[in-house]
């Protein structure tokens, strides 16, 4: 399995048929950048899985493929080609969640991607609550934080943002829930003048200046 920093070092990009979904990526960040809640078909999570939402019978007639290329190196590599089973339900079927993380770890300021991926029939609904001193909050959508599809996307997360979230999937036949962590770590350095604290002749002497912090 792949370190973190191994990822990292990756470059993900998916093509259906000759068309690249990366294209559809690029449309979507625009759209975070303008605050714009997006209705993009695909998503790219960072783990790399490619999301599809509201799949239909036109779908399963493509043939994808995932490429990767490495930022250092310049190496790239491609899948072989994998293809999305399409099936129409004939009979209601209760919520069955197929996409979900346990934990989600972004840097102050990055997007996060709470994925909770169902399938169902009737169509179910999606709804996400952040549990927070004991009770359990219902989130309100706004140009910053909002669904798209059943994942919840922070546009720009903060440190408050970090808690555990519950997403609540279901339709007129049952229900699934499931637990994700939002974890948002505050990666600063300081600029600028620190505290120096030093003993001359046994007497501790201290300089106090100011710094102020730059997040990477």
């Amino acid at each position: 399995m792949a370190t973190l920093q191994q990822m990292a070092r990756l470059e993900r990009l998916w093509f259906y048929e000759s068309k690249s979904i990366a294209l559809v990526q690029r449309r979507l960040r625009l759209k975070y950048r303008y605050r714009r809640s997006p209705s993009g078909k695909y998503s790219v999570f960072p783990s790399g899985k490619l999301h599809i939402r509201e799949a239909k019978q036109q779908d399963g007639f493509r043939s994808y493929r995932c490429q990767t290329k490495h930022r250092l190196t310049g190496e790239t590599k491609q899948s072989s080609a994998g293809q999305l089973i399409v099936t129409e339900s004939h009979s209601t079927v209760p919520p069955r969640i197929t996409h979900r993380e346990e934990e989600v770890k972004v840097q102050l300021g990055e997007i996060a991607f709470l994925p909770c991926a169902a399938e169902a029939y009737p169509v179910p609904t999606h709804r996400w609550y952040k549990q927070e001193s004991g009770r359990t909050n219902a989130i309100v959508s706004s140009q910053r934080v909002f669904l798209m599809g059943g994942t919840l996307v922070f546009r720009r997360a903060i440190v408050m943002d970090s808690g555990k979230y519950v997403c609540l999937v279901n339709n007129s036949v049952g229900q699934e829930r499931i637990e994700t962590e939002l974890i948002v770590v505050d990666v600063r350095v300081c600029q600028g003048p620190v505290n120096f604290l030093w003993t001359v002749n046994g007497d501790q002497r201290h300089s106090l200046a100011h710094c102020s912090f730059i997040s990477l």
